[in-house]
């Protein structure tokens, strides 16, 4: 008898196992080939900006979706390098003196993409911008999903922000989309194919991100500067303002008026804030912190909470205990704040009557008035 319940558990492990595997062979990249296709680039007031997995920029040009998944990837450079003549073609439309494809010339084009998107950064129009990032499990667009699209999202996020400014068109508000990595929700198994997801791939690729956008926000002229984020998205607003655990060496932002905001946050708190002090800056922000921060939180967002009936494992598969308050997570930062970064501002808001994950929810509340309040007035 025990050895045939033996034998069952074994079974039972090698289908569990292979189950796993099946799920992780499926599609689940996000890429942005064909951006120019679904939405523009710039209009009125709005900037958008596409990244890849590397934190690498999209051109304006169309590159096929399929072409970038199954020759590149889901990787620009990995395209470009196995696409010679289309890159070429590329590199010609951002007049590069040497279209041929190396890595260097591949750096080159990128640095000519930063230099088209800082054009409109540093629009003198523009007094304040407001960039936004989303979360983990953000499509674009498409029909066979189960989330609300990032664009949608942002359209939502946009029409808040614009109502409450009345239109005020010296606000630039961009738009980062990123592979935050996408899967389908479901059972038991995908559950866990997510949370290795997010842990492994999405968190990864947002730290790539954040570090690349340093390049750009250190070029950038405007003095204040808003930052919301979504979710996963934190991982990018830390990276780009300060070394967390992987240092890089890239400039982080030195703007006089940085105010960020963390709705959702999926990420511990003193554990992923401690090296909130550890900016290449030139900016005294020891003295009078140029950053100020506002955690908008949700006690019962169901996502972070990772709830199943009455079990919540937020710290499982990556830790995401700040944007719901695990415990008294966002309190014991707040006082951490308090006790080791005295020049600098730590808020907090609460969303409540929902458990919805949705960055869609947390804009639509009440509590984002003390958002916007942050934002704009204070």
């Amino acid at each position: 008898m025990k050895l045939l319940s033996k034998n069952i558990g074994i079974l039972t492990l090698i289908y569990f196992c292979f189950q796993l595997q099946l799920i992780g062979q499926t599609k689940h990249t996000v890429v942005y080939g064909n951006h120019a296709t679904i939405t523009k680039t710039f209009e009125r007031n709005t900037l958008r900006i596409f990244m890849d997995m590397n934190g690498d920029f999209y051109p304006e040009n169309i590159i096929s979706n399929e072409e970038l998944e199954k020759h590149g990837k889901s990787q620009l450079i990995i395209w470009s390098k196995n696409n010679p003549d289309k890159f070429s073609q590329i590199a010609s439309s951002y007049h590069l003196t040497s279209s041929s494809f190396s890595e260097e010339n591949y750096f080159i084009l990128q640095d000519s993409i930063q230099k088209t998107i800082l054009t409109t950064l540093n629009n003198p129009t523009f007094t304040i911008q407001t960039w936004v990032f989303h979360g983990f499990r953000k499509q674009i667009a498409g029909s066979e999903i189960d989330n609300l699209t990032s664009i949608y999202e942002n359209e939502v996020f946009r029409n808040r922000i614009n109502n409450y400014t009345k239109n005020d068109t010296t606000n630039l508000i961009v738009e980062v989309y990123w592979d935050g990595k996408y899967e389908l929700r479901g059972g038991v198994l995908r559950t866990i194919k997510l949370g290795i997801l997010f842990k492994k791939e999405a968190i990864p690729n947002a730290i790539n991100c954040g570090h690349s956008l340093r390049k750009v926000f250190n070029e950038i002229k405007c003095k204040h500067i808003n930052i919301v984020s979504h979710s996963t998205g934190t991982f990018i607003t830390s990276n780009l303002l300060f070394n967390t655990t992987k240092y890089n060496s890239y400039p982080t932002p030195s703007q006089a008026d940085i105010r960020i905001v963390l709705t959702a946050s999926a990420s511990p708190g003193i554990k992923h804030f401690k090296n909130y002090y550890n900016r290449n800056s030139t900016f005294e922000f020891k003295t009078k912190d140029n950053y100020k921060l506002f955690n908008l939180i949700n006690e019962n967002d169901e996502v972070l909470l990772k709830k199943k009936g009455n079990i919540q494992l937020p710290k499982t598969l990556g830790n995401t205990t700040l944007g719901c308050n695990f415990k008294g997570e966002s309190d014991q930062l707040k006082v951490y704040f308090k006790e080791n970064f005295c020049s600098s501002i730590y808020k907090e808001g609460y969303v409540e009557n929902t458990s919805s994950h949705w960055f869609k929810s947390y804009i639509s509340s009440t509590g984002f008035n003390e958002v916007l309040l942050f934002l704009f007035d204070e």
